[in-house]
């Protein structure tokens, strides 16, 4: 009988794990910044997807399973959680004065980065031991300088903007080179026994560090 039912609560805590766990879709083969940070994004700082399980690829039938889906599908609908930003019809920015396209990981900014950034700044004080207060305006505030000096080059690089204009003013900030550091990690043809997958997963953790840096550059 005791066997029965340590099975029973097994089976039950087993069925409630599969029901709550969520799975995060991108497409599979060459990575890029936007879906790396965005996937970091995701599954280390939203209470929703956080530890998600991450999924690369390109089958649409599958990709329609996932509890959300990021630079891939041709789909931007934030009520489905469809986060892709290369239809041609695409033209969201981050604001109205803004005049450069979000790329995937600016749609993930523009709709949780929030929470990301609170949980960040969370993370830092508590690490730092400083005393800082994190209510809703100072939160805003780090949520648009950290677009302003970060999401936005992601953004630019993903969608090929010259930094440099005909009229010489910058339209966005190079704070980072989390571009060539995560480009590099693609499996190069003379490349043998590695996969894309396993860069992917390498890069996911560069991009890590790289956001809580920048974070850290602003809150502390």
């Amino acid at each position: 009988m005791k066997v029965f039912f340590r099975n029973l609560k097994f089976n039950i805590f087993a069925h409630i794990k599969m029901q709550t766990e969520k799975t995060v879709g991108t497409h599979s083969g060459s990575f890029h910044m936007d879906e790396v940070l965005g996937c970091v994004m995701l599954t280390k700082y939203t209470k929703e997807f956080q530890n998600a399980k991450i999924v690369r690829s390109r089958d649409e039938d599958l990709l329609n399973t996932f509890d959300i889906v990021i630079d891939v599908g041709r789909v931007y609908d934030p009520a489905r959680y469809r986060f892709d930003h290369h239809q041609k019809e695409f033209t969201g920015t981050f604001a109205d004065k803004y005049n450069i396209k979000l790329s995937s990981a600016g749609l993930v900014y523009k709709h949780f980065g929030k929470e990301i950034v609170r949980n960040i700044a969370e993370k830092l004080i508590a690490q730092y031991g400083e005393t800082l207060t994190l209510d809703e305006e100072n939160i805003a505030l780090v949520y648009q300088r950290l677009y302003d000096n970060f999401i936005l080059y992601v953004d630019a690089i993903d969608n090929g903007e010259n930094q440099y204009p005909n009229d010489i003013q910058p339209k966005y900030k190079i704070n980072s080179h989390l571009g060539s550091r995560v480009a590099r990690l693609n499996p190069a043809s003379y490349e043998q026994g590695v996969t894309f997958d396993e860069r992917f997963f390498e890069a996911m953790k560069i991009a890590d560090e790289e956001l809580v840096y920048q974070v850290r550059e602003i809150v502390l």
